[in-house]
């Protein structure tokens, strides 16, 4: 877990998002799309397709349920970069 913190706060970092503590963002905004693309390219990063695929579940489910709407097309065009197993 430690190195795919690691690898997403230097992808947030990059874009110009405070990564210091992505639990703590988790727990902040449940909704916050960005943090879970961060999340899934560094699932992707570390050949995880797997977990790339159950995070955006998460998300997803968590917008239905909280906000009622769909995830983005910037979302959904990371999920369109998970391989099929």
């Amino acid at each position: 877990m430690t190195s795919i913190r690691n690898r997403f706060i230097g992808t947030s970092k990059a874009r110009g998002i405070d990564g210091s503590s992505p639990r703590r963002v988790h727990h902040e905004d449940l909704c916050a799309e960005p943090y879970y693309r961060g999340l899934m390219r560094a699932y992707l990063a570390l050949e995880q397709p797997a977990a790339a695929l159950r995070c955006f579940h998460r998300c997803r489910d968590l917008l239905a349920t909280l906000l009622k709407v769909p995830p983005s097309a910037a979302t959904l065009a990371v999920v369109a970069q998970i391989p099929t197993v």
